[in-house]
């Protein structure tokens, strides 16, 4: 969006001099583009969410230097932050360890709901949507198991609902 409100030429951004050999890595524009696109928060109060390539060290004073606010995700931890990290007590891990449970059903739910297409209870009465979903559940379950004890290695990865598929249409 910086690029169009600026006017800068996005091929010759991000094909430029300080992108890597492939041509992808853009956060060497990070500063010019931070310096040319200030005006369009300066008035209003801002706050930066930045990756782990525009959230390099060197970047930092210049983010800090535009924004009111920012935090950077950094997902590949090495050398002092990860022995930083490391160092944090047991307690400190309860939310990461929380977020991957988290993660982990849902993605279960999510399979469950997209594979047997439900992604809208049956009716308005709680009780009932809830055996709904656990009659749901159970069934899938079953499948499941059957699936690891009835077919063949090479059938064993694939999702329920490619396996529906493949029974429906069984002349």
């Amino acid at each position: 969006m910086a690029d169009v409100v600026g006017g800068a030429d996005a091929v010759g951004w991000v094909l430029g001099a300080t992108s890597d050999a492939a041509g992808w890595d853009v956060s060497g524009q990070l500063p010019g583009l931070l310096e040319v696109n200030r005006l369009l928060w300066k008035e209003f109060s801002s706050y930066l969410y930045a990756d782990s390539a525009s959230g390099a060290g060197k970047y930092l004073h210049e983010i800090a230097k535009s924004f009111d606010g920012w935090s950077v995700s950094y997902n590949k931890w090495t050398g002092p932050m990860g022995a930083k990290a490391a160092d944090l007590p047991s307690w400190a891990w309860s939310a990461v360890v929380r977020h991957r449970f988290k993660g982990d059903w849902e993605r279960r739910s999510s399979e469950l709901l997209s594979d047997f297409q439900l992604h809208h209870p049956p009716c308005q009465r709680l009780v009932a949507n809830q055996c709904f979903y656990a009659l749901a559940t159970l069934a899938y379950d079953v499948l499941q198991a059957l699936k690891l004890l009835y077919l063949p290695e090479s059938e064993v990865p694939k999702r329920v609902r490619t396996l529906i598929h493949h029974l429906l249409l069984i002349p």
